[in-house]
């Protein structure tokens, strides 16, 4: 048998510990590297592959009380750099170093966490796992168009599948796995919006994320705040908002 003392969960565990232990700030995608270097020191003696021997729910318990805690981007830095990650959830290090277009002054990974750290304080764990996932089919759906540009066509429906077979995988329940995979498949629909949208494609919006929509907003604001350095570009959802009201 394993004893307490070098049980394989006290590995997850010590990643969520140190990340709520961690002094200073989280900020920006460099702060927060440097960050998480300091940190993961702590963390050496780690050896990944003892983890395959805990159950999907204890990981999957583990991993979400990091989601929900003030520091949750630098404990996901710590996950990806202890090899933690690359054993339950490889579909978030697809997006690793992955360079976008010129709307976006980070790279997939790096605006990730920044959104996620952009959300208020009181967000669910629904919200911060779309969030989490919201560009996570970007790696697969990467082009370069006749004019050079980077796209990701396809990607919302990309991603939504990718987080719909990782929840079900660590067996979350149901509903959580609709509501996010919900979220992350409509999270470009108020990117979209334009001023010309007549009162149905409103509607339309309203009756298709239903109790989500909230959530939807949400996202689309920590999105756009993880764009680049200065005012996030809020008008579009404020706008739409205001036709819902």
């Amino acid at each position: 048998s394993i004893g307490l003392d070098n049980s394989p969960l006290l590995y997850i565990d010590g990643v969520r510990v140190n990340n709520q232990t961690a002094a200073g700030p989280v900020g920006v995608a460099g702060r927060l590297g440097g960050q998480a270097s300091n940190v993961s020191g702590r963390l050496n003696d780690i050896n990944p592959d003892r983890t395959r021997v805990i159950s999907c729910e204890r990981i999957r318990d583990e991993f979400c009380k990091t989601l929900m805690t003030a520091r949750a981007p630098l404990g996901l830095e710590l996950f990806k750099d202890s090899g933690l990650l690359a054993q339950f959830a490889p579909e978030l290090l697809e997006m690793v170093g992955v360079t976008q277009n010129e709307a976006h002054a980070y790279p997939v990974w790096e605006h990730t966490l920044i959104a996620l750290g952009n959300l208020p304080p009181e967000a669910s764990l629904t919200l911060r796992l779309g969030t989490l996932f919201h560009d996570v089919g970007k790696p697969r759906t990467k082009g370069v168009g006749e004019d050079g540009r980077v796209h990701f066509y396809g990607h919302a429906d990309a991603g939504a599948d990718m987080v719909r077979r990782w929840m079900n995988r660590l067996k979350f329940p149901n509903d959580e796995i609709s509501a996010v995979a919900t979220l992350v498949a409509q999270h470009m629909r108020i990117g979209e919006y334009h001023d010309n949208w007549t009162d149905a494609a409103v509607r339309r919006l309203m009756r298709d994320l239903g109790p989500h929509l909230d959530d939807l907003f949400a996202i689309n604001r920590a999105d756009v705040s993880a764009l680049a350095p200065g005012p996030a570009p809020v008008s579009r959802g404020a706008n739409l908002r205001a036709r819902m009201t």
